[in-house]
C-alpha cells in the first residue's frame, strides 16, 4: 500500500428473510419477516421485497428483492455492500413423523489469525419439541481463517436423535435444517511514524520509526513498515509511511485481513 490510506470498505448491510417449514396441506407456505443488520446513513432506508412461496413438497429458497433510497427516493445502494441471506422454506411429506426444526447459529469474529468453526452444539431447535431426555448428534459443516463470510449447514446425514434410553430414533422425525453463518472481519490498527526536527544544516531529517498507535497485530504474525519521509529544507514535512505489509509464521502476507489507517508525523 502506499502512503495514502486505503480506502475504508463500503459499510455492509445484511438483509436475511425468515425460515418456515410445514408438512403438506395443499396450501402455500411464505414467510415475509426480515431482519436488517448494519448502520444506515442518516435518512436512509431499506426497502425489501419478499415473492417467495412453497405449496407442494420440497425446499426452496426465501428470495426477496432490496433497493436502499434516501429521503428524495433516489437509490443509494451503490453506497453500501449489501449482503442479502435468504432463508429457507420447506414443505415436508405429510405423514405420521414429527416434524423438527435444526437451526446453526451465527458466529462472527475479528480476524486473529485461527480458525473459526462451529461447536456441535452451535444450534437451536426453533420447533422446540425434543423431548429432554433425548439427545442429537448433529456434525455442523464450515469453516474459515482468514476475512470471509460463509453459510454453515447441518449434515443430515449423519444427524441422529436417540432416546432416552440410547435408541436412534432419527425416523419418527421429518428433520429440517437451516442455515446458519460464520464471518471473520477485518481487524483494525493504526500505525503512527515518529516525528523529529532540526536546524538547517543541508542535510536531509529522517526517522524511520513508528509505533502502532491502535489495535494490535494478530499472535505470532509480523509487521514491516517502510518509511520514507524526508526533509531537507526548512519546513515541515510529512513522515510518509510508504507501505505496511503484514506476514503471518510462515511468511505468508495476511495485509489483506487488516483495515490499516497510516498516521504520519511531522519532519521539521
Amino acid at each position: 500500500s502506499d502512503g495514502q490510506n486505503e480506502e475504508k470498505p463500503l459499510p455492509t448491510i445484511e438483509i436475511t428473510s425468515g425460515n418456515a417449514s410445514k408438512k403438506y396441506d395443499g396450501t402455500p407456505l411464505t414467510n415475509f419477516y426480515y431482519e436488517i443488520s448494519g448502520t444506515l446513513k442518516l435518512g436512509h432506508e431499506v426497502i425489501v421485497n419478499i415473492n417467495t412461496e412453497i405449496t407442494q413438497v420440497g425446499v426452496v429458497e426465501n428470495k426477496f428483492t432490496s433497493i436502499i433510497l434516501d429521503t428524495n427516493g433516489e437509490d443509494v445502494s451503490a453506497e453500501y455492500n449489501i449482503r442479502e441471506i435468504y432463508g429457507t422454506l420447506v414443505i415436508v411429506t405429510n405423514d405420521e413423523k414429527t416434524l423438527i426444526e435444526f437451526q446453526v447459529y451465527n458466529l462472527k469474529k475479528v480476524y486473529d489469525g485461527t480458525v473459526l468453526e462451529h461447536e456441535d452444539d452451535d444450534y437451536w431447535i426453533p420447533t422446540n419439541n425434543l423431548p429432554s431426555n433425548y439427545t442429537v448428534n448433529i456434525d455442523i459443516i464450515g469453516s474459515i481463517k482468514e476475512v470471509e463470510f460463509k453459510r454453515t449447514y447441518i449434515d443430515k446425514t449423519t444427524l441422529r436423535i436417540y432416546d432416552e434410553n440410547g435408541y436412534d430414533v432419527t425416523n419418527k422425525f421429518s428433520i429440517v435444517c437451516y442455515f446458519g453463518s460464520i464471518e471473520i472481519l477485518k481487524r483494525e490498527i493504526t500505525i503512527t511514524s515518529f516525528s523529529a526536527q532540526k536546524e538547517y544544516d543541508g542535510t536531509p531529517l529522517t526517522l524511520d520509526l513508528y509505533i502502532i498507535s491502535k489495535g494490535s497485530v494478530a499472535k505470532n504474525e509480523i509487521i514491516t513498515v517502510e518509511i520514507s519521509g524526508s526533509n531537507s529544507m526548512i519546513g515541515e514535512e510529512p513522515n510518509t509511511i510508504k507501505s505496511v505489509k503484514i506476514t503471518d509464521r510462515s511468511g505468508q502476507d495476511v495485509t489483506k485481513n487488516y483495515i490499516v489507517t497510516k498516521d504520519p508525523g511531522r519532519l521539521i
